[in-house]
C-alpha cells in the first residue's frame, strides 16, 4: 500500500507539472520521473534442504523511478515492489514481498543512427546496469532444517535493456527487461538467486 501511495503522489505531481507547461523535451540536462509495472520471475531461495526446496515465487512488480540525462547517457534511481511468496516451505506458501532499490546507468542508442542526444519522437534502444539493495519481508517466521528462518536484506545487481519512446511535450513510453541477481532473500541460508523482470512504463520529463 505504501508503494501505491508513493506512485500516486508522483503521478499527481507529474500531472500538475504538465498542466503548467513545465515539462520539456528529453535530452541533456533534463530529468524525469516515471512509473512502471510488470512481472518478476523468481528462483530457488533455499537449496540443500530435505524435501521440497523453498522458492521465491513469480509475482507482479510495480514501482517508480527518478533520473536524468547527459547526452546519450543517463542515470536512474529506481524503486520496485514485487508481490512475491516463499513457496515450498513446510507450512506451504507464505507471503514474502520484495522491496528493490537500485542506482542504474543507462546508455541510449537512437534508431536511425547516432546523434548528440535523444530527440522527441525518436525511439531509442538502451542498455542499463546497476546495483542496489533488496529487502525481503516474510509474513511470519518458519522452521526449516531445525532453524528459524525469516526474510533478509541483501545487495542486488541488475543488467538489461529496453526501448524508450520519447513523445512530444515531455512524455515518454518505456519497455524494459533485465536480469537481477539477489544475494539472498532469507536469513540463516546463503543461497543467491537469479531472477528476471520485465516492465512497461510511462515517464514525465522536465
Amino acid at each position: 500500500m505504501k508503494g501505491v501511495a508513493m506512485i500516486s503522489t508522483m503521478v499527481a505531481a507529474g500531472s500538475l507539472a504538465m498542466s503548467q507547461g513545465a515539462l520539456a523535451q528529453y535530452g541533456p540536462g533534463t530529468q524525469e520521473i516515471g512509473v512502471h509495472a510488470g512481472y518478476l520471475w523468481g528462483d530457488t531461495a533455499v537449496s540443500g534442504t530435505a524435501g521440497p526446496q523453498p522458492e521465491l515465487s513469480n509475482g507482479g512488480a510495480f514501482g517508480l523511478s527518478w533520473g536524468g540525462a547527459f547526452g546519450l547517457h543517463g542515470w536512474e534511481l529506481r524503486y520496485t515492489y514485487a508481490d512475491t511468496d516463499l513457496d515450498g516451505t513446510p507450512e506451504g506458501s507464505i507471503s514474502m514481498p520484495l522491496h528493490l532499490v537500485d542506482v542504474n546507468y543507462l546508455a541510449h542508442f537512437p534508431m536511425g543512427g547516432l546523434a548528440q542526444d535523444i530527440t522527441p519522437g525518436t525511439p531509442s534502444w538502451y542498455l542499463t546496469a546497476g546495483a542496489g539493495w533488496s529487502f525481503a519481508r516474510l509474513d511470519r517466521e518458519i522452521q526449516l532444517n531445525g532453524q528459524t528462518v525469516d526474510g533478509d536484506d541483501s545487495f542486488t545487481l541488475n543488467a538489461g535493456g529496453g526501448l524508450k519512446w520519447p513523445l512530444q511535450d515531455g512524455h515518454a513510453l518505456r519497455w524494459d527487461v533485465r536480469y537481477r541477481y539477489l544475494d539472498k532473500v532469507v536469513d540463516n541460508f546463503d543461497d543467491s538467486l537469479n531472477t528476471w523482470e520485465t516492465t512497461i512504463g510511462y515517464a514525465f520529463q522536465f
